[in-house]
């Protein structure tokens, strides 16, 4: 919806050099009323259902993980036995590579 809002926007202007407001009232896939500035995107937005998979995610994770994670995250080298642990992880739980 932001895109299109967006597209919208600058087609307007470069066709009729007319600019909508950002509190113009539009329609959403829905039908409901709101305003033009609330359908933009946020970059800084948290992602909530992300952020909750993760959450329940580590909560099942073993620790030896979570450290080995961390390893990664501050780019220290894994030892070979952290590095197989990786891997039998991923294999098992399918993880992305």
């Amino acid at each position: 919806m932001a895109a299109y809002t967006v597209r919208r926007y600058w087609y307007q202007k470069a066709r009729w050099g007319r600019i909508t407001s950002l509190n113009t009232p539009v329609e959403d896939e829905d039908g409901n009323e709101e305003e033009l500035i609330d359908t933009l995107a946020d970059d800084k937005a948290i992602d909530l259902d992300a952020w909750v998979d993760a959450r329940i995610f580590l909560l099942g994770c073993p620790e030896r993980l979570i450290q080995i994670a961390r390893k990664w995250e501050k780019r220290i080298a894994l030892s070979g036995a952290d590095y197989k642990y990786l891997q039998r992880y991923r294999k098992q739980s399918k993880l992305p590579v």
